[in-house]
């Protein structure tokens, strides 16, 4: 690996550092695994929020992320070379070298005609120890991004080269995973289907041309005897050489037809990690771990890998899970010191009387079910609320708001207010209060600790004993649906609206303001 860095210092990203008046402290989601890789003494974990080194003994761990010299913390693959050094793929950086010293970025932008890079999915290393990167080509502006390319990238010891969809055989520049066969054949599994080079020679395999059951390959793994086993999003195809084998659930006992990675142990046995947990085939009989009936922590699983005294790996979007064939063990990796955030996505930050910080999680969007919650950091200390473990009712938090009190105030995407109060919890919706609708979109309380609520059906106010509720009739309200609203230092209320601002002044009356 040292003739590729050497060779690379053209392409490596050098970011100065300045002097800085503040100091910021990152905290990152790393509860979604997305990679595992097992060297003699540590595993390495990759996340969404940085990289985790982890002592396969005792379970103590180093974080590493955008700060400590990785080009991004949105990480998506690890592999190792035979000197030792980390392969780090990234969202949207290339990849990132690591010596067990420092990181080293390295750009290949300048492949793809200058555009920028698609996503890392795959990096695989050959008997020569040169390298293959796998991208995965963004042609949208989701997520306000420009279209990056596709494709496959390869190191040759001297100079880089690029293949795609135009300048070769492969098939498709949306990589989804790489394999080293035998004698060092590349196959690249793609969503529209897996080409092989051998050589200067490609050829590809399809649903036209084999009984591929899916085009779109999750998974590949090699069986060390000549097959090939492709994950999908409809079940498992072997090729052998010669001929193909499907199995789904229409045909066997497979937990899941949705294939996320794949590992084979030393006595033959394939595992398949699924949405649904973890599936074993020993050739004749399948096997399920999941969640409910064995210690794994999340059913969705994106890589197995095998360690010494005969223990298995598994990341997952809850972590990592291990286990020796009798007990399990978990290494919460979105509860470490520098990602205790169970979730990426904050709606909403509030601080408390005893200076806590509350975190609002959960998705924005109002039809979708995600594992959110409550995140509180105290001094030092992460603590987690959800429904599975407190009073609150539902995980998707939309807006926090303390009282003068103490009284925390949560609310939610259709289940109106959870209401923490030191230890006991209470629930305010539209049954038992004068809430026109349990949509809560913002809380604050005033210089009396009144309670003021916005929902998508109106405005509430009470002032510990009392309710009331503010009409258009009566306050001059243009639109019912009241998505913010602040308090002034005169005690004026103003909300925001679907047309425009409303101030009530003295609650007498409102005075609107429109575009």
């Amino acid at each position: 690996m040292k003739k590729i860095l050497i060779s690379i210092q053209l392409l490596v990203i050098i970011v100065p550092v300045f002097s800085q008046k503040d100091v910021w402290d990152n905290y990152t989601c790393k509860e979604n695994v997305t990679f595992l890789y097992l060297d003699d003494e540590f595993c390495w974990i990759t996340t969404e929020g940085g990289l985790i080194k982890l002592d396969q003994t005792d379970f103590s761990y180093k974080e590493y992320e955008k700060d400590d010299g990785l080009p991004c913390n949105s990480l998506t693959f690890i592999t190792g070379d035979v000197d030792g050094h980390k392969l780090i793929g990234t969202s949207k950086y290339g990849i990132s070298v690591f010596d067990d010293v420092g990181f080293e970025t390295i750009d290949n932008s300048n492949l793809f005609n200058g555009q920028s890079l698609g996503e890392v999915r795959s990096i695989a290393v050959n008997s020569n120890n040169n390298i293959w990167i796998g991208f995965h080509k963004v042609d949208t502006y989701s997520n306000w991004e420009i279209p990056r390319s596709g494709g496959v990238c390869f190191f040759d010891g001297t100079q880089w080269h690029s293949f795609n969809s135009e300048n070769s055989g492969l098939i498709s520049d949306y990589v989804t995973s790489l394999l080293i066969a035998e004698n060092d054949q590349i196959w690249v599994g793609t969503t529209e289907g897996v080409s092989i080079k051998n050589g200067d020679d490609w050829r590809s395999y399809t649903t036209e041309n084999s009984y591929l059951q899916n085009n779109n390959i999750q998974a590949m793994c090699s069986d060390g005897h000549g097959s090939v086993i492709f994950g999908l999003d409809k079940g498992v195809s072997i090729y052998d050489g010669e001929k193909w084998t499907g199995y789904n659930k229409d045909n066997c006992d497979i937990c899941s037809n949705n294939i996320i990675s794949i590992a084979i142990d030393s006595s033959g046995r394939k595992w398949f990690g699924t949405d649904q947990g973890v599936c074993v085939w020993d050739g004749l009989n399948w096997t399920t771990f999941n969640t409910n009936n064995s210690g794994i922590s999340s059913n969705y699983i994106s890589s197995i890998v095998f360690g010494k005294d005969n223990r298995i790996w598994f990341g997952t979007s809850k972590g990592v899970s291990v286990y020796d064939g009798a007990t399990w063990q978990i290494f919460e990796t979105g509860k470490t010191l520098n990602g205790g955030l169970t979730h990426p996505n904050i709606q909403s930050i509030a601080v408390d009387n005893d200076g806590a910080v509350w975190f609002g999680s959960g998705t924005g969007d109002w039809d979708f079910i995600d594992e959110g919650g409550v995140i509180c950091y105290d001094h030092g200390n992460w603590k987690y609320y959800n429904e599975s473990n407190s009073g609150i009712k539902d995980n998707r938090i939309t807006t926090i708001a303390i009282s003068k009190s103490g009284q925390i105030w949560f609310g939610h995407v259709f289940e109106g207010i959870s209401v923490l109060d030191d230890t006991s919890w209470t629930w305010i919706n539209t049954s038992n209060s004068v809430l026109q609708s349990d949509r809560v979109y913002c809380i604050r309380f005033d210089k009396n600790d009144n309670a003021w609520i916005t929902t998508d059906s109106g405005i509430a106010m009470f002032d510990g004993e009392n309710w009331k509720r503010y009409y258009p009739t009566n306050y001059g309200i243009r639109n019912n649906h009241v998505s913010s609203l602040a308090i002034d230092k005169n005690g004026c209320v103003w909300f925001g609206t679907w047309q425009g601002l409303l101030k009530l002044e003295n609650d007498i009356g409102g005075k609107n303001y429109a575009c």
